[in-house]
Order: structure tokens, then sequence, then C-alpha cells
């Protein structure tokens, strides 16, 4: 009879998709008296409170229950009993997971983040391992580890939690610095990955997260960086997968082909939810709870509005309901209308946002990158930025309605407003008569040197509509 192994025990509980629902959901809750504050804690509470929910899509169940797989397979070849574990932990070097890195991209605000903090909430909690007959104190029992990357990280500090204590960066009071608990320790950087490559074992950590990659570093040379952090936590024992935005993938696809088939053989993405999808659905009935004291109608019955509005990209979603919040305040109204939704799409505040759900809207049509746009297209393939045909039908649709003709038009270059056009693919019918407008809608006043007051106060109610005989 084979012995129980605590390594692949722990993820007992995690066999179907219901129980990593369960597992990575985080319901939201509801806001009360937003009116009776100001609108900045007002809109700063909407923002916190929809940050913290998580509904997650099918393509992100489909992921989860792929990496909880994944780590259960690799725990299950790597610690398959006590005397497994011991062999490795005392091998030179640690046996290591086979499969190439995962890499997972998508639009900034999708939800890449809230994906990779799932993952630890649905994989098993950390705990402790007693091996009496072998080990005198009981070892950490941690199953995954995630470190983000920040815009002033280095690889020595992304390596620091799995490193031991007395390697680990503290911060030093007397200079403000950051040291090791050895002070004068000469470690290199070779050092540390065989001592974080040991410790990983030991830990028995199953899956290894590298977020915000794409601030690897903001040169130039972002590329040659980014690899060379991937490939160093690559060659970890763990299963191994990282986060970035289609910027840095196309850095990385630039690539020599010896870099692409090592970080690249495994490449995943994320797509914003297609309008009147269950994931969308779910979503906009969360934000539905934290809003519902202030909103005069139901979020999930305008999902070609919001999607419209928002490419269905989650974070512009989240703003675009914080700004409308905003809009129904600057009014003195009550509650949140659509027309609210449309005031916010139109502010200042959301401009940045608009330009990027215009460009995202107008490359799915045409099939093409928009000049100026290049970080918001996939370079994987076009499939990935076509979106549903229900989605193309809706972008379609408000491109050429009289909303969206203005509205959509705001994110466009100056001289494209002018014609009113929502994207490239609708162009302005060919004229075969004079530029000089129609004469039949022209109004003309008499040129006259002078004007009595009858006649001017005549002509100021006709042009506002009213009858002058009144």
């Amino acid at each position: 009879m084979t012995a129980r192994s605590p390594w692949v025990d722990r993820f007992a509980g995690l066999e179907s998709r219901e129980s990593i629902v369960d597992r990575a959901t985080v319901r939201a809750a509801p806001l009360h008296d937003l009116n009776g504050v100001s609108v900045l804690a007002a809109s700063n509470a909407i923002k916190l409170a929809i940050d913290s929910f998580y509904a997650p899509a099918d393509q992100e169940v489909d992921y989860l229950t792929e990496i909880v797989g994944s780590a259960r397979l690799y725990s299950t070849a790597t610690y398959e009993s006590e005397s497994h574990f011991l062999r490795g932990l005392n091998a030179r070097t640690p046996p290591r997971c086979s499969t190439p890195p995962r890499c997972l991209s998508a639009l900034a605000g999708v939800g890449k983040s809230a994906l990779l903090r799932a993952i630890e909430r649905v994989m098993p909690a950390e705990g402790t391992i007693a091996l009496p007959l072998a080990i005198a104190h009981d070892l950490p029992l941690r199953s995954c580890q995630l470190i983000v990357v920040d815009a002033a990280s280095t690889l020595r500090e992304l390596l620091d939690p799995l490193l031991p204590q007395d390697l680990q960066l503290h911060q030093d009071e007397s200079f403000g610095t950051q040291q090791t608990a050895k002070r004068r320790s000469r470690t290199t950087t070779g050092d540390l990955h065989r001592v974080a490559s040991r410790r990983s074992f030991a830990m028995g950590i199953s899956e290894l997260m590298l977020d915000e990659t794409q601030f690897a570093s903001h040169s130039p040379a972002a590329g040659a960086r980014a690899v060379s952090w991937i490939l160093t936590f690559a060659r970890l024992p763990p299963p191994f997968h990282y986060a970035v935005n289609y910027d840095l993938l196309k850095k990385l696809l630039d690539r020599p082909d010896y870099d692409k088939d090592r970080i690249l053989a495994d490449p995943k993405v994320l797509t914003p939810d297609p309008p009147r999808s269950t994931g969308m659905e779910k979503y906009l009935t969360e934000c539905q709870v934290i809003l519902d004291e202030v909103l005069g109608f139901k979020l999930a019955e305008e999902p070609d509005l919001i999607f419209s509005l928002t490419a269905n990209v989650r974070r512009k979603v989240a703003r675009l309901l914080e700004l409308s919040y905003e809009a129904m305040r600057t009014r003195k109204e009550k509650a949140i209308t659509p027309q609210h939704l449309r005031l916010a799409y139109a502010s200042l505040k959301y401009s940045g946002m608009r330009s990027d759900v215009t460009a995202i809207l107008t490359q799915s049509l045409q099939g093409a990158p928009v000049t100026g746009k290049q970080a918001l297209w996939c370079p994987l393939g076009v499939e990935y930025n076509v979106l549903t045909p229900v989605a193309n039908k809706i972008a379609a649709a408000a491109s050429t309605g009289d909303f969206s003709s203005f509205f959509l038009a705001q994110g466009l270059p100056k001289p494209t407003r002018s014609l009113g056009q929502a994207t490239p693919s609708i162009k302005p019918a060919a004229s075969t008569q004079s530029d000089q407008p129609s004469k039949s809608r022209v109004i003309g006043f008499p040129r006259v040197k002078g004007i009595d007051k009858s006649t001017l106060l005549k002509n100021t109610m006709v042009s506002r509509g009213k009858d002058p005989q009144v």
C-alpha cells in the first residue's frame, strides 16, 4: 500500500470546477448612505468596493482549473512520499518541473492580477509538515507564491520571498536602505538562485506566479531584462507562469527563436467578456449589489450600452460607474440612469479610456490595429482582437447611431471628429455636387445697415421656435 503524501493530500476537495469556483469567488457587499458623504469619499468607496469582489467568468475558471491540475500533477510526481521528498532535498539540484512556463496575456484592466490573486485563494492554505524521522523541526508547507513586479524591482528583490530569513532583505533604519541580515554577505545572484531553488522545493511550492512583468524595465532593452527574469524563475523547481500586457508580449515575440521557444511555448490570452455573456452578467450583477442604493435601473439590462462605452474591460466598467455616480451628484439627482453613463463616457476624466474603447471597437471591426494604439492589439493573432459577432454588431451599430456618432468620435484624432466618424470603416459619401452647402438648408438674413427693436425681437423669437405673434 502506497504511503500517504501530505503534499498530494492538500489538494483534497479541489477535484471539481464547482469547488474551485466557490473558493475563487468573492461576493460584493452593498454600500450604504453614499449620498450622505462627499462626492470624493463616495467615489473612492465605490472604487474599493468594485475592486474587492471577484466573479470568475468561464475562461477564468478554465485557467484556474488548469493551474490547480498542473500543481497537483507536479506534487504527485515530485512528492510521492516522504522518501521522495528527502531524496530531492538532499540532491545537488532538486527535481524540476518539465513543463514550459505559461504566459498569461491580456489587455490592461481585463483582470490578470485579479485572476492571479484568485489562484492564491483556490490553492491549498499554508501549513506545516512534521517529518520526525529525518528533521527535528516542522517544515513550512506553501502551495503557491505570487511575486509582483514594480518599476523599481530588481531580480534580487523578486527572489526575496523564496530565500531563508537570514538572506532576506530588511530595512536598515540607520541608512534607510535594504540590507540582508548577513550584513557582509557577498552572495551572488547565482548563489541566491540555488538557495531559492532548494527552499522552494523544501516548502512544497507547486506554483510560482510573476505579475506585472511589463514593469521589468521601461527602457528600450525591456525585452532582454524581462526574458532574463522569466528564465531565472523558469529554472526553479515548481511550475511557473507570468502575466504580461500586449506591449511586452510583442517585445518577447521579437526576441530570437531560442528565447521564444523557452518562454512562449504555452501562451494564454484573457479576452474581455462578450456582451450578453454569463460572465459579464455575473460581473454586472455584483456591481448592482454594490450600487443598488443609488442605481435607478438594472445594469444587467443594459449590456449593449455598457459594452459600447467600455468594450467590457472591467477596469473601464468600474471607472465608468464611478464617474456616473459623480455625474449624478453634480446634477443633484438621486439615482444613476443610463444618461449618467453617457455623461461619464463624455467626461474629461474618462477621455483616456474613451480613446482606448474606440480603438478596441475599431480594430475589431477592421481586423487590424489602429494607428497609435498598437499596445491594444494582441500580437499572437487576429482572432484574439476580433470580438464576437454579437459584439461587432453592437460596435457597428454604436458607430453609426446618433448617440455614438458624437460620443465615440471623442476618442478619435481631431481631424476625424469633424467628419463625425466613429471608425475608419465608415466613409463619408462621395459627393457629385459642389462642396457648397445646399441653399435649401441655409437661412438668409437681409443685409441692412441697422435693425429696429421689434424686428430684432421677432427674429430672436423665431430662432427659438416661438410664435412672434404671441
